[in-house]
C-alpha cells in the first residue's frame, strides 16, 4: 500500500507534460518568422518598398528574441520539473 502511495506522489509531476510541445511550437515559429522575413526584406527591396524591407529586417531581428523565450520556457519547465521531484 505504501509502495503504491509514493508511485501516485511520483506521477504529480506528469501534470507539467503539456507544456513539453511549447518550446518546440515556439521553435518553428521562430525559423518559419525568419524565412518570412528574408522574403520580405527581398520582395520589399525588389519593388521599392521601404516598409516591407523595414517590417521584414524586423521580423529577422526578433527570431533571436524568438528563440531565446523557447528556452526560458524550457528552462522553467525543466526547474519546476526538478523542483517536483525533490519535493517528492
Amino acid at each position: 500500500m505504501e509502495r503504491a502511495q509514493e508511485m501516485i506522489e511520483i506521477e504529480k509531476p506528469a501534470k507539467l507534460e503539456p507544456l513539453n510541445g511549447i518550446p518546440d511550437i515556439i521553435w518553428l515559429l521562430a525559423w518559419f518568422n525568419f524565412i518570412a522575413s528574408i522574403l520580405l526584406v527581398i520582395f520589399g527591396l525588389m519593388s521599392s518598398s521601404t516598409y516591407l524591407a523595414i517590417i521584414g529586417a524586423a521580423g529577422i531581428v526578433a527570431t533571436p528574441l524568438l528563440l531565446a523565450v523557447a528556452d526560458i520556457v524550457k528552462s522553467l519547465r525543466q526547474i519546476a520539473v526538478n523542483t517536483a521531484q525533490d519535493q517528492a
